[in-house]
């Protein structure tokens, strides 16, 4: 990962490293190469599958503030258990 620009091809190729424990170097390669042609045919691609979330019209300030606590401490536990693998795979 040593060279690459920060970016969305470093974090998905990072993310993808993670997950597949027998990843060699011309397999990364390949994977930065697709990724890129992927950012290349067009962004239409990846922001067409940005989800979101309806809120009904109804919603209070409160409803949206117990709203943000509840994704964050989602994102506190996806971010804790990542970092765990990190550093237990280390």
């Amino acid at each position: 990962m040593v060279g690459l620009q920060p970016g969305s091809i470093k974090q998905e190729l990072s993310r993808l490293m993670r997950r597949t424990e027998c990843m060699n170097f011309t397999d990364a390669c390949t994977e930065a190469q697709a990724l890129e042609q992927e950012l290349q045919d067009g962004e239409v691609a990846i922001l067409s599958q940005k989800v979101t979330v309806p809120v009904p019209r109804s919603t209070t300030a409160a409803d949206l503030k117990e709203l943000l606590g509840q994704i964050q401490a989602v994102l506190q536990t996806e971010l804790m258990g990542e970092l765990t693998k990190e550093i237990m795979g280390s």
